[in-house]
């Protein structure tokens, strides 16, 4: 399986996640399981990003809000650049 890919979405400013479906073996895949590493580089459950929805699981991407990503739980730093 491929890693999955982040993109800053232009409209939103969010960190978009985007993933290759794995091979289910024709089984119907039910959810992702959306996890991102904090500062500490534990990795925690995403829940601004519904694994389990149907557009997600078609479009095979969600966008992470740049404020869940800053917020508490995360609180990951990012740099400007100017």
């Amino acid at each position: 399986m491929s890693a999955p890919v982040t993109t800053v979405d232009s409209a939103t400013g969010g960190v978009q996640i985007s993933w290759v479906a794995p091979n289910n073996g024709q089984d119907t895949i039910d959810a992702y399981v959306i996890e991102i590493a904090d500062s500490t580089s534990t990795w925690k459950t995403d829940t601004s990003c519904d694994g389990s929805s149907s557009s997600v699981i078609v479009a095979l991407k969600c966008i992470v809000p740049m404020s869940t990503l800053t917020g508490a739980s995360f609180n990951l730093g990012f740099d400007t650049l100017v």
